[in-house]
């Protein structure tokens, strides 16, 4: 039976205005050490490759999005911020080599990236290549990833850094903890970073292409509802373990 992947291709905004470039060569090399030792949760390879890009391929056809949407709000350079073309699709087999690996997904993922790299207004960091068979949503997924990106764009540093951790962590009394901070405070660049709804948003995203991957099974096979709920509980549990170990190593917090 074939697998359902997802696969991002990402670069870095402005990467030719970065001073050090050896520093963000670096930093690259870190998210892609980082990612390929998610290898022990699910199927995934990643791959820093020409300049300030980054290639994933991973199990599910929501983990390169969920994936995508901890790297950013956990970036560490505001004014260089990643951006991500994300495509979905079935393969055979495992994914031995990414370097010689040909898919015709790498192709929609790479017209996505193109598509965001093309706007001189940058309006979104994700363009998202959803199959066909897909149910469509009501409202255009272009105007969610536009909106979740402008308020992202306008958070001060402290309100991203709040978003960051309450991503990984769910809890403002923990990073209040964390940073050694009244939980007021927290309270305060939660609200006016629009932490929630930028994170509501995300949830309900990868809750669509979760579900969006149970009827593309359901359609081509006859799995009992036993196995469609098994991807329902595997979308928590990768969900959660990519919590767990980016908090690792991002904060050290074991």
């Amino acid at each position: 039976m074939k697998k359902a992947f997802s696969i991002f291709i990402m670069d870095v905004t402005n990467s030719s205005k970065f001073e050090n470039g050896l520093e963000l060569t670096n930093y690259l090399s870190f998210w892609e050490k980082t990612l390929n030792e998610m290898k022990g949760f699910f199927n995934i390879s990643a791959k820093h490759r020409m300049g300030d890009e980054i290639i994933c391929v991973v199990d599910n056809h929501y983990t390169a999005l969920m994936i995508s949407y901890y790297m950013i709000y956990n970036w560490k350079y505001k004014d260089f911020m990643p951006y991500f073309g994300i495509a979905l699709g079935e393969r055979d087999g495992e994914i031995t080599d990414i370097d010689v690996w040909n898919h015709p997904i790498i192709k929609k993922a790479r017209q996505a990236n193109e598509k965001i790299k093309k706007d001189a207004n940058r309006e979104s960091l994700i363009a998202l290549e959803v199959p066909s068979n897909f149910t469509p949503l009501a409202i255009d997924l272009d105007i969610l990833f536009t909106l979740q990106t402008n308020l992202i764009i306008n958070q001060t540093d402290k309100q991203r850094e709040i978003l960051g951790l309450y991503s990984l962590l769910n809890s403002q009394k923990k990073i209040a903890d964390l940073l050694n901070k009244r939980p007021p405070t927290i309270s305060n660049h939660f609200k006016k970073g629009h932490v929630e709804i930028i994170l509501r948003t995300s949830e309900n995203i990868l809750s669509y292409l979760r579900m969006g991957q149970i009827k593309c099974i359901s359609e081509e096979t006859e799995k009992d509802v036993e196995h469609l709920t098994t991807i329902s509980t595997e979308f928590e549990e990768v969900n959660q373990q990519i919590k767990e170990y980016l908090l690792m190593r991002l904060r050290g917090v074991q």
